[in-house]
């Protein structure tokens, strides 16, 4: 058998070469390179200084509409955006009906009263939905 001859020497040597000529090339006049790197100083000036990027509003701004009953015969609609909580809809909604928000609750048939706090996206309250007002008794 023949001794393996390692020609990886040469290779990387010409490899090396290579990449520093390419680097003096797109060297800025003025930066320096040294072993192939670029010194920190001048890595922190070539950075590119990027605009803060807004996120878009995580809901919609289209506003939709509510139906709301009382259960006592009157009926209204109110209109207001997804991300509303439900404890302001509650205050829009018994403002138009002339009822005291506090006394009320609100949630769809047969299902439990919505909490305060949470949204109507939450809860997948979208245009011509329906709600009901009942009285809270306080049981």
């Amino acid at each position: 058998m023949q001794p393996h001859k390692s020609t990886s020497g040469s290779k990387s040597d010409s490899y090396k070469a290579n990449r520093d000529q390419k680097q003096r090339e797109h060297q800025k006049p003025g930066s320096q390179i040294q072993d192939g790197r670029i010194s920190k100083s001048q890595h922190q000036t070539t950075q590119k200084k990027c605009k803060p990027v807004q996120s878009p509003p995580a809901t919609s701004t289209k506003l939709i509409k509510v139906h709301v009953n009382n259960r006592l015969g009157k009926n209204g609609e109110v209109l207001c955006l997804p991300s509303d909580n439900i404890g302001d809809f509650k205050k829009m909604a018994a403002y138009q009906m002339g009822i005291k928000a506090q006394d009320v609750m609100l949630k769809r048939q047969g299902l439990r009263p919505y909490r305060d706090h949470l949204t109507l996206e939450d809860y997948e309250i979208g245009t011509g939905s329906s709600l009901d007002f009942e009285m809270d008794t306080g049981d």
